[in-house]
């Protein structure tokens, strides 16, 4: 299948990352770690609005009352971009491993996220929810990216990536009633990167329920299935980070990516850091949950 890669504009991150798109306002987010601002475009379309942040941004998700949830050094924190203004929602807690990298909102409305950059093998993966606190999901965690959570209620299950390994992990979730936090169960390989020569970074999933990955150094999205890797599409750069759906029927595909030197040598492709759009994937995602209050 052909597909197009298009700019969004002249927008240029050092290291582009958490992309998310707010259906009820339109609304595409990202930020850039290393100016520590959050991005928006209303429509996906410029112009781009811009909010300085504390500190490093990681994780992303959406809260019912439209304000966005941010993995900041301290903890999660309630972003308003209309009134400029955070607030502490939660520190993090000790046995995280230091603080959070990525994150997604599962569907009983918990913040899933995992540690940024442990010891190899010493950070963990929780979760949070402002009537139950922070749950460990397991330990032995490294670098967690791309936390998708896929389905709900008996079906329900969390998929995310520890990038050092070159893995993709799935975590069955259960609840005892509707409307009741997930416990996750025992992980099990979800897939591996190693053949693709890259490491997964961020993640979104499909319509379907299958998951498309970010794959750096490769310059690739791995869409996985159950059954394992289903296709590969070219990302535009060599340090795609992270991926999600827009536009009013989510089947807009947007990739944000690194042009700093992460040790694989500096990127080289014009698009290194841009902001771009990928045409006729044949690809529709799903709508993100919203943390509840």
């Amino acid at each position: 299948m052909s597909t197009t890669i298009k700019r969004v504009r002249d927008i240029n991150c050092a290291w582009g990352e958490s992309l998310c798109w707010d259906e009820r306002q339109q609304r595409l987010y990202f930020v850039d770690c290393a100016t520590q601002k959050l991005h928006w475009l209303d429509g996906a379309q410029p112009p781009v609005c811009e909010m300085q942040l504390e500190s490093l941004p990681t994780g992303i998700g959406l809260s019912e009352d439209g304000r966005v949830l941010i993995a900041l050094d301290d903890g999660l924190h309630l972003v308003d971009v209309e009134h400029v203004s955070t607030e502490l929602l939660t520190p993090y807690p000790e046995g995280l491993g230091g603080r959070a990298n990525d994150g997604t909102v599962d569907s009983s409305g918990s913040f899933v996220t995992g540690t940024l950059r442990a010891e190899p093998g010493q950070g963990a993966t929780w979760t949070y929810a402002s009537h139950g606190g922070w749950i460990k999901v397991d330990n032995g965690i490294t670098n967690a990216n791309g936390h998708v959570a896929i389905g709900n209620g008996d079906s329900h299950k969390l998929i995310f990536a520890d990038s050092p390994a070159q893995v993709l992990w799935s975590y069955p979730g259960q609840s005892a009633s509707p409307g009741d936090l997930y416990r996750y169960g025992a992980r099990e390989v979800f897939a591996h990167t190693r053949e693709l020569e890259g490491f997964p970074d961020g993640a979104c999933q499909t319509s379907e329920g299958n998951v498309l990955s970010c794959i750096l150094r490769a310059g690739k999205l791995a869409l996985f299935t159950e059954q394992g890797l289903s296709r590969t599409i070219d990302a535009g750069s060599e340090q795609p980070s992270d991926v999600t759906f827009g536009g009013a029927s989510l089947d807009r595909l947007f990739v944000v990516s690194i042009r700093v030197d992460f040790g694989h040598g500096q990127p080289a492709s014009r698009l290194a850091g841009a902001l771009v759009e990928i045409e006729g994937t044949g690809l529709q995602g799903a709508p993100e949950n919203r943390f509840k209050l």
